[in-house]
């Protein structure tokens, strides 16, 4: 179970959370780096090697989003980025690991303090989100719009082809069907 200890009603403790980025992040160096005052510039650094561990002090009021922001921050990873990135939970147990993201809202330390409870120990991996987590907020109404407009009409023609590939069989059946009753 992690140490925690309590103060001004809140949990104060440590989760470690281990970064699992595979793609190299767009940092903002320092002024004194980046060499002229009037030009922005940005570097692309090398992901922290996988595997690599860090620990947090964390609150119970801590969500899941701010745990990402402030490991990315570490970094200085430009803030639009840290949108592509998640917290996820890893359980383990002796037949099985399962990971499974966290929402922007959930608390980890809390998650921490109900799995020391239990027998399954649980961990946090910092990852890029899933291609199937899409964070739809992060789109405006006219992109939100647009892209139901294309899915639309894809549905649309897969239906129109869905449909011909059936009257052409329908077709075909048709025509079997005759010639075994002509002969």
């Amino acid at each position: 179970m992690p140490r925690t200890m309590r103060h001004r009603g809140m949990d104060i403790g440590f989760i470690t959370v281990e970064l699992n980025l595979i793609r190299a992040t767009s940092t903002i160096p320092a002024k004194a780096a980046c060499g002229s005052r009037h030009v922005p510039c940005t570097r692309t650094n090398r992901p922290p090697p996988p595997g690599t561990v860090k620990q947090l002090h964390v609150t119970d009021r801590t969500t899941a989003r701010e745990v990402v922001c402030a490991l990315l921050a570490r970094f200085t990873t430009q803030e639009h980025r840290w949108r592509h990135y998640a917290l996820y939970a890893r359980s383990k147990s002796p037949a099985q690991v399962s990971l499974y993201r966290l929402a922007d809202a959930d608390v980890p330390l809390s998650l921490q303090l109900r799995a020391g409870l239990e027998s399954s120990p649980r961990s946090f991996v910092v990852q890029e989100n899933e291609y199937g987590d899409v964070l739809w907020e992060a789109f405006s109404l006219p992109e939100l719009s647009n892209f139901l407009h294309i899915l639309t009409r894809e549905e649309e023609e897969q239906l129109e082809r869905l449909k011909g590939r059936y009257e052409n069989y329908r077709e075909q059946l048709s025509l079997a069907l005759q010639k075994n009753l002509i002969a």
